[in-house]
């Protein structure tokens, strides 16, 4: 009976620390857990929020820093202002699903290890024979890229041009001007 009061009066607590956003990671998956195993204590819980959120946009009666750290230091509760980054971290990875977990991970992995190991690249020396020899082997690249240029260029202006568009081109010109020039005998153009 007296381990059930203790049970009860922890949960208690841990509702309202809750309702008033002082639980660290753990607590907040604890209280998590707990509402939603007992769908009874979620009324509970909205209860003590709205408390909390009505004492915390009341600015009317708002408490000084020297009571309010008096305050915590005689009741021994943690004066927690926000989370720590390691709690946000654990948080992204349980809460979230698994394929944004995973792929935070990982990029985590990759910018960690970008900034903890060193990638400097060795400049190598190169000797004047393979500097002519590079050179050389440029020169014959860019030749045989200007020469494949230059075909594409001619078959390109004597295949495609001519039959693909001066022929359709200059027979569409040709219609049009037997229309414009016979014509029809019966029809009188107003041009």
């Amino acid at each position: 009976m007296k381990g059930d009061r203790q049970f009860k009066k922890y949960n208690e607590e841990l509702i309202i620390r809750g309702a008033y956003g002082e639980l660290n990671f753990f607590e907040k998956r604890k209280l998590k857990k707990m509402l939603h195993d007992a769908p009874e204590l979620v009324e509970v819980y909205n209860e003590y929020k709205k408390s909390a959120d009505t004492i915390k946009h009341d600015n009317s009666e708002s408490l000084s820093n020297d009571f309010e750290n008096k305050l915590y230091r005689k009741t021994g509760i943690e004066n927690k202002t926000g989370s720590t980054l390691f709690e946000d971290f654990l948080f992204v990875l349980v809460n979230k699903p698994i394929k944004f977990s995973a792929a935070f991970s990982v990029i985590l992995v990759i910018v960690l290890t970008s900034i903890f190991t060193d990638l400097r690249l060795q400049e190598r020396e190169y000797t004047d024979s393979e500097i002519l020899a590079a050179n050389k082997e440029a020169s014959e690249v860019l030749l045989l890229v200007s020469k494949v240029f230059n075909e594409t260029r001619e078959e390109f202006a004597e295949g495609v041009l001519k039959s693909r568009v001066a022929r359709p081109l200059q027979k569409g010109i040709g219609i049009v001007n037997t229309i414009l020039t016979n014509g029809d005998k019966n029809e009188k153009s107003n041009l």
